[in-house]
């Protein structure tokens, strides 16, 4: 668990979140290690979610230049987050 905030720099309001993944482990003697992507290999099932959700991804981007309240970017920048985690899960074969 990897936890992170930042400053936003337009409106200057504070985002934080708590984030689940796996990270890569440096090479042993034997120059193995782990990548961080489980076993490297998804299915047609799982690229066609990731395909999905960074369509979903890009949708949100445009929404969130074009929200005109703090409240709704917030909204929206916490879906992006769920989708982001989302991403990291299906690349991790979760």
């Amino acid at each position: 668990a990897l936890t992170a905030t930042m400053l936003e720099p337009v409106s200057s309001e504070s985002l934080a979140g708590i984030y689940l993944t796996r990270f890569p482990t440096p090479p042993s003697e034997n120059g193995q290690g782990n990548n961080g992507n489980g076993n490297g290999k998804l299915s047609k099932s799982a690229k066609k979610k990731l395909a999905g959700l960074n369509t979903k991804k890009k949708g949100l981007f445009q929404k969130i230049k074009a929200a005109n309240s703090t409240l709704k970017k917030n909204a929206l920048q916490q879906r992006l987050q769920f989708i982001n985690q989302q991403i990291i899960e299906i690349r991790n074969g979760l």
